[in-house]
C-alpha cells in the first residue's frame, strides 16, 4: 500500500513541479506550478518562451550547474515579454544573471509574490515598481556589488520579513524624511542590523517621533540619526526631543 501512495503521489506531482529541459508537451505546461531549469549561455529566450503556456506557474527558479560561476546574460525579451505574463507567482529568482537594469514596470503585475531572489546580479538600483509587491515577505539582494539604493517607499512592503542586503554598497536600512513620513517607519517591522534615519530636520513636531514606534525595533543593533542643515534656539529643543523618542530600542 506504501508503495502504490508514493507512486500515486510521484504521478500527481510530476505534472506540477517539472524541470524545464524535461518538458514533454505543451499539457505540462499548463498545468506545471513549480518550474526549475538549467542556466544556459544564449540569453534565455529561446527556452524560456515557451513560458507563454504557463500562465498558472507560481514558482521559477535558475540553477547554475556550471562548475565555475560566472554571470550569464538574460534577454530583455525575457524580462518584458516573458515575465509580465506570469502573474501567479510566488516565487522568482533572477539570481546569477548579468542584469544591470529591471523593466520600471516588471512588478506591477505581480501582486502574489513572495519570495524574489535578485542576489549576484549587476543591478544599480530597483525599480519602484517592486514597492508595490505587497506580499513580499523575502528580499535578496546579496553580492548586487553595484548596487546604490533602495527605493523610497519601501516602507510599502508591510508584510517584507527577511531582506537580505549583505556584500552590497547599502550598509543599512535608510530613511530619507521629506518623502517618507515618520508613520511610514512606524510601519516597517521586524527590521534588522542597522537603520539610518537621515533629513530629519524636516520633522518640526516632536510627537511624529512617537509614531517612528523606535521602541518596539529591538533587532536594530546600529542606529544612525542626521540632520542637515544649521540648528537654531527655536528648534534645538524639538531636535533634542526627537533625538529622544528615536534612540530608545527596545534590548
Amino acid at each position: 500500500m506504501h508503495d502504490l501512495v508514493n507512486d500515486l503521489a510521484q504521478i500527481a506531482s510530476s505534472n506540477f513541479c517539472i524541470r524545464l529541459e524535461e518538458n514533454k508537451g505543451s499539457h505540462m505546461l499548463e498545468q506545471c506550478r513549480h518550474m526549475s531549469y538549467s542556466i544556459g549561455q544564449d540569453g534565455e529566450f529561446e527556452k524560456l518562451k515557451s513560458l507563454f503556456q504557463s500562465e498558472q506557474l507560481r514558482t521559477l527558479l535558475p540553477i547554475n550547474i556550471q562548475l565555475h560561476w560566472y554571470q550569464i546574460k538574460l534577454s530583455k525579451r525575457v524580462l518584458h515579454n516573458v515575465l509580465p505574463r506570469l502573474t501567479s507567482l510566488r516565487a522568482l529568482s533572477l539570481s546569477g544573471y548579468e542584469i544591470v537594469e529591471l523593466p520600471n514596470d516588471l512588478f506591477i503585475k505581480f501582486k502574489l509574490l513572495r519570495f524574489l531572489d535578485i542576489s549576484q546580479t549587476e543591478i544599480k538600483r530597483l525599480p519602484d515598481s517592486i514597492c508595490v509587491l505587497y506580499n513580499l515577505e523575502t528580499l535578496l539582494l546579496s553580492d548586487c556589488d553595484y548596487l546604490e539604493e533602495l527605493p523610497m517607499q519601501m516602507e510599502k512592503l508591510i508584510n517584507l520579513r527577511h531582506l537580505d542586503i549583505s556584500n552590497t554598497l547599502l550598509v543599512g536600512a535608510k530613511f530619507l524624511f521629506g518623502g517618507s513620513r515618520m508613520e511610514d517607519l512606524g510601519e516597517v517591522h521586524n527590521l534588522y542590523g542597522s537603520l539610518s534615519v537621515v533629513e530629519l530636520q524636516n520633522v518640526v513636531d516632536s510627537r511624529e517621533a512617537v509614531k517612528a514606534k523606535m521602541r518596539e525595533k529591538s533587532h536594530v543593533d546600529r542606529l544612525s540619526l542626521e540632520w542637515s542643515g544649521s540648528s537654531s534656539a527655536d528648534n534645538s529643543q524639538t531636535e533634542r526631543d526627537i533625538l529622544d523618542e528615536l534612540r530608545h530600542i527596545k534590548t
